[in-house]
C-alpha cells in the first residue's frame, strides 16, 4: 500500500461573500452595487478610486494577434541575423497540433489554455505562434498585474471586440485580487480564450506536494489554493526544454545560422534555451565569479540581485539595495586585492547586451530598479546568505513579507520564516496560524506550537482545526483529540478535512468503511489528495483493480506527484504498461521526486534494447547509496552476458546491506558456474532463512531432474507455495504430472496454478491433457481461454491441434498468424507448411518459411529447400538451404540432399557419400534410398539387393515392395518377387496388389489374368489411377471387353492418369468411332497435351488428312513433344517441293532425340541425291 501524504493539504479560505435578503456579489470585483426593486430613467455610477488604465480603455488599440510583435508577446531575443531580425524561424514543436486544438476549444467555449516548462524552453514563443496562427484577427488583450484583470474583463463585454487574453507568468496573476475561479467563470461566459505561460518552478508552487509543506499555511494557502482552483481545471502543454529527435530533426532542416548552431553545439540544453542564450548568460556568470580579475564587483551585484530574488521578494529590486549586498559576494571573491571595478563600470557590465540578446541585470521602467534574468535564478543552488534574508526581512512589505515567509519556510530557513510570520501578527491575524504551523515542524516547540494553535481554534478559525488535528494525531496517543478538531472543522464546512480524518482511522480496527466514505466525501469536495489515498488504501484488494487505477488518474488529473508514482509501479508490472509508467516515472523525476529514478531504471532493465540506458539510471541509484539499486544493476549485469563478476560483487554489497532478495539472485548468477553448485544451495538455503518467498521455488528448480531429490523438490515447491509463490504451483504440477499415479493431483495444482492467474499454468494444463486419450477436447477449452487472454503460445498448440482436423484449417490458419504476430518465428513456419499443400499458395508459403529462417528458426531452411526442390530451376537454392541446414544442426536434412543429388546423373556420388553418411549416422530411411539409387547403377545390382534387405530388416515398410520391384526386372527371379509382393499383399498394401498383378500378366500371360484383373479391382475401387489405366489396358488386350475397357479408361483420365487418353483414343478409333477418338485427343489437346496433337495428327495422316495432320504436328511441336518434328518431317517428305523443308525438321528431330530421325534423315538425303 502507497504511504499516505504526512501533511494533508489545507482547505482554501472562505468565499468573500456579501450576504443580503435580496442580493449576493461573490468575486472580486468590488465596485459600486446598486441594490433596488425596480430602476426607472438612467443610472449613473461613478465608482470611488476606480480608473481603467490608459492601455485597457480602447481594444481597438490593442495588437492584432496577426500583426503582433513577438517581442512584446515576451519571447526571448536571440542574435540578430544578416538582415537584423532578433527573432529566429519558428521550429514546429510535437506539441503544436494538440496545443492547437485547445486554443481552438478555448475560442469557442472560453478558458484557459496553459503552457508550462522550463524557463526559455520555449512556451511564450510556441503560444505566440499558436495565438498568431488560431486567432489571426483577434486583438490581444495584455494586463500588467492581476489587479487588471476584472477591469480588463470588463472592458472587453462592454467592446464587443473579438479578443484574446494574453498571460504570460500566469502566476502573476494568479490570487484573491486577479485570476480566481469566479473570474474564470467570466471569462468562460463570455467566451474569451485566455492563453498563458508559466515557469516549472512556479506551477510547482500550486502543486499538492508544496501545498502539502504549508499544510495551513494561511499566506500561502490563499494564493496558493486559489490559483490550484484555477490551475485544477487546466491540463497544461508540457514544454520540453529538451527537444525531440523529431523536433530537432525539423530544427536541422532550417538555413538560418543561428538555429543551425543551436543544433550542433546545444549539448545538454534545450534548442530553445541555447538560442536565448541563458546558458551562455550563466556561463559568462560563472566565470566571471571564478576569474574575478575584470568584472568581481558585475559579478557580485548580479549574484547579489540573484539571491534577492531567490528570498522571495517580488522584483525589480532597487539598485540602492542591491549595492548594499553585493559586498559580502565581492568580499567572498578576494575583495579589494582583486582591484574590482567601479560601481557604474559593474552596473554596464551587468546591463550589457549579450550576443544581440539580452543581459544579466534587465532593466525596468523604474529608475535604478532591476530584474535578474529568471534563467539565472532558477539555476543558482548555493543557499542564501543570512544577511540577505534579514535585509529582506528588513525591506519587506506585508507582501513581500508573505513571499519571505513561504520561500524561508521551503528553504529551510525556519527562523527566518518565523520572523516573517512575526512581524505579519499585527496587520495579518492569520499570520499565527501560519507561525503555529512553523513550530509543530520544530522539535521541542510542540508546546509552544499548541499553544498558538488553540488560540486560533479558540477565535474560530477553522483552518488552525485541521493543523492541530494533524499535530496531535502525529505526536500519538491523542488520535481521540485529533479526531474532534477533524469533525469541528468537516462541520464548519472544511470537507476536505474529512481526508485527514480518514488516514487517522484507516488502520483503527472495524473503522475501514466508514475511512472510505470520508475518503470518497473529500474527493467530493475537491481534496486533491483524498483519491490517491483512497487508492492506496483499496490497492490489493481483490477485484478492485480498476476502481484503484481511476483513483490514481484522478488523482494524476489534479497534479498528485504520489500517484503518479504509484501508478507508475502498477503500469509498469503490467503487460503493455511499460511506455506509460516510462512517461509517468519521467514527470515524477521532474517534479524533484528522486526515488522515482530507480522504479524507472528497474523498468528500462527490463525493456530490449534500452539496456544502457537502464545502466546508467542504476549506477546513479547505486551511487546514493540505494540498495535497491545494487541488486536489481546485478539482475540487469547478469543477463547481459559476460559481465557475471560485476553482477556479483553487486550482489554481494547488497546482501551485505541487508537485502534479502540478493542473496537469492546470487544463488542464481552461480548455480550455472562448474564447481559452485554447493554455494548456490547455500545462498539459496540463506534466502529462504531470511524470508525470500522466491528462494524455495528456484531452489526447487535447480535441484529437480537430479536423481534422488525428488522429494526434497517437492517439499521446496510446498514450502514455496505456502509462502504465496503462484508459480510453484505450476511447477509442482508440471514434476507430478511425469510421476504414474499422481496425474489427477498435477491436474488439481494446475487448476489452483490457473486459479492465481500463473501465466504458463493453462497453456501447461492444456499440453498435459492433450497427450491423455479422449481428453483433447478439454486441452482445446483451455487453450481457446489462453487465445482469448492473448497467449501466442496458445494460440500456436491450438492451430497444431486443429491443422490436422479436416475443415479446420481455415481456424490453425488464423491462430499461426496470431502466434506469428506476436513474434513466434515456428508459427510462420508451421503456417507454410500447412499451406504449402495447396499449388496457388506455394509462393506464399515460401515467404513464410523465409520470414521464419530470418528470425532464427532454422528449421524452416529445411522445409524451404523441400519445397523449391520440387520446383523447376530452384534445386541450386534448394540445396543451398539443405547444407545450411546441415550446418546448423539439423541431421536429417543430409537424406534430403542426398535425394536431391540422386536425380542429377553427374552428382550420383556425392549422392551415395550422403546416403552413407546419414546411415553411419544411424538413420534407416538412407538404407533404402541408397539401395534404389544402386540398383540403377550397371553392376552394383548386389551391392543394392544387399541394402534393400537391410531396409527391410531395418523395419522400412516400403523397401520389401521396392527389393520385389527390383527383382521382378531380374531374369529368373520373377517368382522371388512374386513371393515378396504376396507377403505384401498379406500386409495391406494396396501398391503391391497393383504391382502383383502386372508382374503376373507380364510373366504368367494370359493364365495369369484373371487373378491380376482380380487384384487390379481390388486396387482401382479406391480409385487408383495407374490401378484404373492398367486394368483398361489388360481388358482392351483381352478382346470383346473394349466396352468395360473404355470405362476404365475414361475414370483413369478423370483420376489424372497422362497416358490413359492416349489408348483410350485408340480404342475408339479401331472401333470406328474416329469422332469419339478425336474428340478426347481433343480434349487433351486443349489441356496443353503435345504428345495427343502428335498422334491424332498421325491418325489422321493416315486417313489421308495431311493439312489437319500437319496443323496438329506443329502444335505438338510448340508443346515441346519430342517425336512430332520427325512425325511432320516424315509427312512433309512425301509431298512434292518440300523435302527441304523435310530435311530441316529431320534436323531438328534428331536434335530432340527422335529415335529414328537420323535414319530417316539420311535416306531423305540419299532419296534427294539420286533424283538428281
Amino acid at each position: 500500500m502507497t504511504e499516505a501524504p504526512r501533511d494533508p493539504v489545507d482547505e482554501p479560505a472562505a468565499s468573500d461573500v456579501v450576504e443580503g435578503n435580496a442580493n449576493t456579489i461573490v468575486g472580486p470585483n468590488r465596485g459600486n452595487v446598486v441594490m433596488a426593486g425596480t430602476i426607472s430613467g438612467p443610472i449613473t455610477v461613478t465608482a470611488s478610486g476606480v480608473t481603467v488604465p490608459r492601455y485597457l480603455q480602447n481594444p481597438d488599440r490593442w495588437p492584432q494577434a496577426d500583426r503582433w510583435d513577438p517581442l512584446q508577446a515576451g519571447t526571448h531575443r536571440s542574435e540578430s541575423d544578416s538582415e537584423g531580425s532578433v527573432v529566429p524561424p519558428y521550429v514546429r514543436r510535437d506539441f503544436d497540433h494538440s496545443l492547437a486544438k485547445q486554443l481552438r476549444r478555448a475560442g469557442e467555449d472560453g478558458g484557459v489554455v496553459l503552457l508550462i516548462g522550463d524557463s526559455t524552453a520555449g512556451k511564450t514563443r510556441s503560444a505566440y505562434e499558436a495565438v498568431r496562427t488560431t486567432f489571426s484577427n483577434r486583438r490581444v488583450a495584455r494586463p500588467r498585474s492581476g489587479k487588471d484583470l476584472p477591469v480588463i474583463v470588463e472592458v472587453i463585454e462592454h467592446a464587443g471586440v473579438p479578443c484574446v487574453l494574453w498571460l504570460d507568468d500566469l502566476e502573476r496573476f494568479l490570487g484573491p485580487e486577479g485570476l480566481d475561479l469566479s473570474l474564470l467563470d467570466e471569462l468562460i461566459r463570455l467566451h474569451i480564450p485566455v492563453v498563458a505561460t508559466m515557469r516549472l518552478q512556479q506551477y510547482d508552487i500550486f502543486s499538492p506536494r508544496v501545498r502539502d509543506l504549508a499544510a495551513s499555511d494561511p499566506v500561502r494557502a490563499e494564493s496558493a489554493l486559489i490559483g490550484a482552483q484555477v490551475l485544477n481545471t487546466v491540463t497544461p502543454v508540457t514544454v520540453s526544454r529538451i527537444w525531440s529527435v523529431d523536433e530537432v530533426d525539423r530544427a536541422g532542416a532550417f538555413e538560418d545560422s543561428r538555429i543551425s548552431e543551436a543544433v550542433a553545439r546545444h549539448g545538454p540544453y534545450g534548442i530553445a534555451e541555447y538560442l536565448a542564450a541563458g546558458p551562455r548568460l550563466l556561463s559568462e556568470l560563472t566565470q566571471a565569479r571564478d576569474v574575478a580579475a575584470f568584472h568581481a564587483r558585475g559579478a557580485a551585484l548580479v549574484s547579489a540581485a540573484i539571491d534577492l530574488a531567490r528570498t522571495g521578494i517580488p522584483p525589480p529590486h532597487p539598485l540602492l539595495l542591491i549595492i548594499a549586498l553585493h559586498f559580502q559576494h565581492l568580499s567572498a571573491a578576494g575583495g579589494a586585492p582583486l582591484r574590482p571595478e567601479s560601481l557604474e563600470e559593474a552596473v554596464a557590465w551587468a546591463a550589457e547586451i549579450r550576443c544581440g540578446v539580452t543581459s544579466l541585470l534587465l532593466p525596468t521602467s523604474r529608475a535604478d530598479y532591476w530584474h535578474v534574468f529568471d534563467y539565472l535564478i532558477d539555476h543558482t543552488a548555493t543557499p542564501v546568505s543570512r544577511l540577505t534574508w534579514l535585509t529582506a526581512l528588513k525591506h519587506a512589505t506585508d507582501e513581500g513579507l508573505v513571499r519571505i515567509g513561504r520561500t524561508a519556510q521551503s528553504a529551510d530557513e525556519l527562523d527566518i520564516a518565523e520572523m516573517a510570520w512575526r512581524s505579519l501578527a499585527a496587520t495579518y491575524p492569520e499570520a499565527m496560524v501560519d507561525l503555529g504551523f512553523l513550530l509543530t515542524q520544530q522539535e521541542g516547540r510542540e508546546a509552544e506550537a499548541e499553544d498558538i494553535l488553540r488560540t486560533c481554534v479558540g477565535r474560530g478559525d477553522v483552518r488552525a482545526c485541521n493543523i492541530l488535528g494533524i499535530f496531535l494525531a502525529r505526536l500519538g496517543g491523542r488520535e481521540a483529540e485529533a479526531e474532534e478538531l477533524y469533525r469541528r472543522a468537516i462541520r464548519a464546512g472544511n470537507l476536505p478535512v474529512a481526508n485527514n480524518l480518514a488516514l487517522l482511522i484507516a488502520g483503527q480496527d472495524g473503522r475501514e468503511a466508514e475511512a472510505v466514505e470520508l475518503y470518497r466525501t473529500a474527493i467530493e469536495a475537491g481534496d486533491v489528495n483524498a483519491a490517491h489515498n483512497l487508492a492506496g488504501f483499496l490497492e490489493g484488494q481483490e477485484g478492485r483493480e480498476a476502481e484503484v487505477e481511476a483513483l490514481y488518474r484522478s488523482a494524476i488529473a489534479v497534479g498528485n506527484v504520489d500517484a503518479m508514482y504509484a501508478l507508475a509501479g502498477i503500469l509498469a508490472r503490467r503487460e503493455g504498461g511499460g511506455q506509460e509508467a516510462e512517461e509517468l516515472y519521467r514527470r515524477v523525476l521532474r517534479k524533484g521526486r528522486k526515488d522515482a529514478l530507480i522504479g524507472l531504471g528497474t523498468l528500462l532493465a527490463g525493456e530490449e534494447g534500452r539496456e544502457a540506458e537502464a545502466e546508467n539510471i542504476l549506477r546513479t541509484c547505486v551511487g546514493r547509496g540505494d540498495v535497491r539499486a545494487c541488486n536489481t544493476l546485478g539482475i540487469l549485469l547478469a543477463r547481459l552476458g559476460g559481465r557475471e563478476a560485476e553482477a556479483e560483487e553487486l550482489y554481494r554489497r547488497a546482501i551485505r546491506a541487508g537485502n534479502v532478495p540478493a542473496a537469492n539472485n546470487l544463488a542464481l548468477l552461480i548455480a550455472g558456474q562448474d564447481g559452485r553448485e554447493a554455494e548456490a544451495v547455500e545462498l539459496y538455503r540463506t534466502a529462504i532463512e531470511a524470508g525470500d518467498v522466491n528462494a524455495a521455488h528456484n531452489l526447487a528448480g535447480f535441484l529437480e531432474g537430479q536423481e534422488g531429490r525428488e522429494a526434497e523438490v517437492e517439499a521446496l515447491y510446498r514450502s514455496a507455495i505456502a509462502v504465496g509463490n503462484v508459480y510453484a504451483l505450476n511447477n509442482l504440477a508440471v514434476v507430478l504430472s511425469k510421476q504414474p499415479g499422481r496425474e489427477a493431483e498435477a491436474e488439481r495444482l494446475f487448476h489452483e496454478a490457473i486459479a492465481a492467474r500463473d501465466p504458463d499454468a493453462r497453456f501447461n494444463l492444456a499440453t498435459f491433457l492433450q497427450e491423455k486419450p479422449g481428453r483433447e477436447e478439454e486441452a482445446q477449452a483451455l487453450y481457446r481461454q489462453g487465445v482469448a487472454e492473448g497467449s501466442p503460445r496458445c494460440a500456436y498448440n491450438l492451430a497444431a491441434s486443429l491443422a490436422s482436423h479436416p475443415g479446420k484449417q481455415a481456424e490453425a490458419e488464423g491462430l499461426y498468424r496470431t502466434a506469428m504476430g506476436a513474434g513466434m518465428a515456428e508459427a510462420a513456419h508451421n503456417l507454410a507448411k500447412l499451406i504449402s499443400s495447396q499449388p496457388e499458395r506455394q509462393t506464399e508459403a515460401e515467404h513464410l518459411y523465409r520470414h521464419a529462417l530470418e528470425a532464427g528458426y532454422t528449421p524452416a531452411g529445411f522445409n524451404l529447400a523441400l519445397l523449391l526442390s520440387t520446383q523447376a530451376g530452384r534445386r541450386e537454392e534448394a540445396e543451398r538451404l539443405y547444407r545450411d541446414a546441415i550446418a546448423a544442426g539439423h541431421t536429417y536434412a543430409v537424406l534430403n540432399l542426398a535425394t536431391l543429388l540422386s536425380t542429377q546423373e553427374a552428382r550420383l556420388a556425392e549422392a551415395e557419400d550422403l546416403y552413407r553418411t546419414d546411415i553411419e549416422a544411424g538413420g534407416t530411411d538412407a538404407i533404402l534410398n541408397l539401395a534404389i539409387l544402386l540398383c540403377k547403377q550397371e553392376g552394383r545390382e548386389p551391392e543394392a539387393e544387399n541394402f534393400f534387405r537391410a531396409a527391410i530388416a531395418a523395419g522400412d515398410d516400403h523397401a520389401r515392395s521396392q527389393l520385389a520391384l527390383f527383382l521382378s526386372k531380374q531374369e529368373g527371379r520373377e517368382g522371388e518377387a512374386e513371393e515378396l509382393y504376396r507377403q505384401e499383399v498379406a500386409d495391406g498394401n494396396d501398391d503391391a496388389r497393383h504391382n502383383l498383378a502386372v508382374l503376373l500378366v507380364w510373366q504368367g500371360g494370359q493364365q495369369a489374368e484373371p487373378e491380376a484383373e482380380v487384384l487390379l479391382r481390388s486396387v482401382a475401387e479406391d480409385g487408383d489411377e495407374q490401378a484404373l489405366y492398367n486394368l483398361g489396358l489388360l481388358l482392351f488386350r483381352q478382346g470383346g471387353r473394349e466396352a468395360e475397357a473404355e470405362s476404365f479408361f475414361r475414370a483413369a483420365m478423370e483420376a489424372g492418369h497422362p497416358d490413359a487418353f492416349h489408348d483410350l483414343g485408340l480404342l475408339l478409333w479401331q472401333q470406328g468411332r474416329q469422332a469419339d477418338a478425336e474428340a478426347v485427343y481433343t480434349h487433351a489437346i486443349a489441356a496443353g497435351d503435345g504428345s495427343a496433337a502428335n498422334t491424332l495428327a498421325a491418325l489422321l495422316s493416315e486417313q489421308g488428312r495431311d493439312d489437319e495432320a500437319e496443323e496438329l504436328f506443329r502444335v505438338a511441336m510448340s508443346s515441346g513433344d519430342a517425336l512430332a518434328a520427325g512425325n511432320l518431317a516424315f509427312l512433309l517428305s512425301h509431298q512434292p517441293g518440300r523435302e527441304a523443308e523435310a530435311e530441316d525438321l529431320y534436323r531438328t528431330a534428331v536434335e530432340a532425340g527422335h529415335p529414328h530421325a537420323a535414319e530417316a534423315l539420311t535416306e531423305l538425303q540419299n532419296r534427294r541425291r539420286g533424283s538428281q
